[in-house]
C-alpha cells in the first residue's frame, strides 16, 4: 500500500476515534477484503488443477505420439521388404520367360527328327507358363499387400500429425493459464499487503484508545 493510501486509512482511523467509533468497527471494515483473498487463492488453486490435467493429457498424447511413430516404422520395414519380394519375384518371372525361350529354341531345333521330344517340350513349356502365370498373379498379390501397408503407413502419420496439432494447442493453453496464476499471485501479494497494513493500523487504534482510557 502507498504512503497516500496510509494516510487516508489512519485519518480515517483518527476521525472514526474521534467521533466515538470504536476501533473494532475499522477492523470489521477492513476486514471485508479477506473474502477476496480467499476467492483468489482458490482460483489459483483450480488453474494448478487445470495445469495438471492438461499436463497428464500431454504425456497421454505423447505415448499414443509414440506409439504410432512405431506403427509407421514398422510399416515402412513391412513396405520396404514386400519391395524386395516383388523384385526377386520379377527376376523369377524373367528366368522363367528366359528357360521357356530357350527350351522353344531347343526343340524347335529337334522338330524334325523328334516329333515325340517336341511333345515332351511343349509340355515342359507349358509347365512353365503355368508357373508365370502363378508368379504374375503372386506379384499381384504383393502389390495389393503393398497398397494395403501404404494405406496404413498413411493413416498413422495422419495421426501423428493429429496429435502433435494437440500437443501443440494444450501447450499453449498451459502458457494463458500460468499467465493467469502469475497475475493471481500478484493481485494476491497487493491484497496482503493491504490487509497488512489495516491490521497495524487496527492495532494502532486499539493502542491509541487503550492509552486514552
Amino acid at each position: 500500500m502507498d504512503l497516500k493510501k496510509k494516510i487516508v486509512i489512519t485519518a480515517a482511523a483518527v476521525v472514526l476515534l474521534g467521533s466515538g467509533v470504536g476501533a473494532k468497527a475499522l477492523a470489521d471494515n477492513m476486514w471485508a477484503g479477506h473474502a477476496n483473498i480467499e476467492t483468489i487463492n482458490k482460483d489459483i488453486d483450480t488453474l494448478s488443477s487445470r495445469i495438471q490435467t492438461k499436463n497428464d493429457s500431454i504425456k497421454t498424447l505423447q505415448n499414443s505420439l509414440s506409439t504410432a511413430t512405431s506403427n509407421a516404422t514398422s510399416y515402412s520395414n513391412q513396405i520396404t521388404s514386400l519391395n524386395q519380394q516383388i523384385d526377386q519375384l520379377k527376376i523369377d518371372k524373367q528366368n522363367a520367360i528366359t528357360d521357356r525361350d530357350n527350351a522353344i529354341a531347343d526343340k524347335q531345333n529337334a522338330v524334325a527328327s523328334k516329333q515325340s521330344e517336341i511333345d515332351a517340350k511343349i509340355s515342359e513349356i507349358n509347365a512353365k507358363i503355368t508357373e508365370i502365370n502363378n508368379l504374375n498373379a503372386t506379384i499381384s498379390s504383393k502389390n495389393q499387400e503393398l497398397s494395403n501397408v501404404q494405406t496404413a503407413y498413411n493413416n498413422e502419420v495422419s495421426k501423428t500429425n493429429q496429435l502433435t496439432s494437440q500437443i501443440a494447442d494444450l501447450n499453449n493453453q498451459i502458457t494463458d493459464y500460468k499467465k493467469q496464476v502469475s497475475d493471481l499471485t500478484a493481485k494476491n501479494s497487493e491484497l496482503s499487503q493491504a490487509l497488512s497494513d489495516v491490521e497495524a493500523t487496527k492495532n494502532k487504534a486499539e493502542q491509541a484508545v487503550q492509552n486514552n482510557q
